[in-house]
């Protein structure tokens, strides 16, 4: 694995930078497509960096825990020793997938923290650096004096599950030595005292491991606490360095907001222009459109009152033809028959006589002729068959 060692100073200047360009990208895209900025800068974890040190908020469980088989994304992706049960590390991730003291103890391992990453633990057949396997979690509850309730009501805060098998209590049986099949009661005696002695002598060695073990998980952290405090007073130090490289900075970040805003200008002033142009262009599309509309509606119109035309001629020529039936019908009404008697008629003029329905006969009789539609006015409608 190659290593960039690059210097403190210039590293948190490019923190800041890359973090402040993430931040300006992610208001950007929430402003384009409307998302939450702040949702979606924690889910990139450019939150929890900033120009000042970087703090670490530590998940301190009420109960020590045994890997569940559950890998929480937003934790630290480090194993700590934990009792020897090798668990993730609960800190927050700060430098890349590791907390501050896990990436401090990484750097000086080849890129990797003492006890591995938690998808090793994925493995069944997992053992630490010294080739040890993980401590079974009855085991760590008896030391402890843990109680099932306490560890399950803790794992639940988190939503696991502990394994059953993890709550069985691995005790390591003591050899027996080849001898006689036959004894007598007192050498069986003997056999089970020496048998209470060796698994006394087990349980004490067994104390005294997990002291061990308690002692070197100690150090580790005394260790990587060590080494955070140097690092610490390593930033203390460089300090100064860094604000005047952060001066340096914000005046170049300020001569590039400078030109931005100016291209922001003519950008401003361009789409402005463009936007005048759209309006214009959709106002005469309007207008265009409008006047079809009008059009369309006075064609309409004229077809309307071309069918309106015609229909009047129609209706005229029926009127006309009605007329027509209604004269011959008048005529035929006006003449006697054999059947009735001649109608009562009175001289009109010299040359016509009229009856009581108003209508003309000539001298001779014969008719109607035609009719007196107006007295007053003597105005005759003569039949046309006359």
């Amino acid at each position: 694995m190659i290593n960039t060692i690059i210097k403190k100073s210039t590293e948190n200047t490019m923190l800041t930078f890359g973090t402040d360009v993430a931040h300006q990208v992610t208001d950007a895209l929430a402003n384009k497509y409307g998302f939450d900025p702040e949702e979606a800068k924690e889910f990139l974890g450019t939150l929890t960096l900033s120009n000042s040190s970087i703090k670490q908020k530590v998940k301190v469980p009420s109960v020590p825990l045994p890997f569940c088989g559950k890998i929480e994304e937003s934790w630290c992706q480090a194993i700590k020793s934990n009792h020897k049960m090798f668990t993730q590390c609960r800190n927050d991730k700060v430098y890349g997938i590791f907390c501050k003291g896990c990436a401090t103890n990484a750097k000086k391992n080849e890129g990797k923290p003492t006890y591995g990453v938690i998808q090793d633990r994925l493995n069944k057949d997992y053992t630490d650096k010294n080739g040890k396997k993980p401590k079974n979690y009855g085991n760590v509850m008896k030391t402890l004096d843990i109680t099932r309730e306490a560890a399950e009501a803790e794992a639940k805060k988190l939503g696991w599950t502990i394994p059953e098998e993890q709550f069985n209590l691995v005790v390591t049986k003591p050899g027996r030595k080849k001898g006689s099949k036959t004894s007598t009661s007192s050498s069986d005696n003997e056999q089970e005292v020496k048998d209470e002695e060796v698994k006394d002598e087990e349980v004490q060695d067994e104390e005294v491991q997990d002291e061990e073990d308690q002692d070197e998980e100690d150090q580790d952290e005394e260790d990587q606490d060590e080494e955070v405090q140097d690092e610490e007073v390593q930033e203390e130090e460089v300090q100064d360095e860094d604000v005047q490289d952060e001066e340096v900075q914000e005046e170049e970040v300020q001569e590039e907001e400078v030109q931005e805003e100016e291209v922001h200008e003519e950008e401003v002033q361009e789409e402005e222009v463009q936007e005048k142009n759209d309006v214009k262009k959709v106002v005469k599309k309007k207008d265009v459109n409008k006047k079809k509309v009008v059009k369309k509606k006075d064609e309409k119109k004229k077809d309307e009152k071309k069918k309106d035309e015609k229909k009047k001629d129609e209706k005229k020529k029926n009127d006309k033809k009605k007329n027509v039936k209604k004269k011959v019908t008048k005529k035929k009404t006006g003449a006697t028959s054999d059947n009735t008697a001649p109608p009562k008629l009175q001289e009109w003029d010299n040359e016509y006589n009229i009856d009581d329905a108003n209508f003309l006969y000539d001298k001779e009789g014969k008719g109607p002729v035609g009719k007196v539609t107006d007295i007053d006015n003597a105005v005759i409608e003569f039949f046309d068959d006359v």
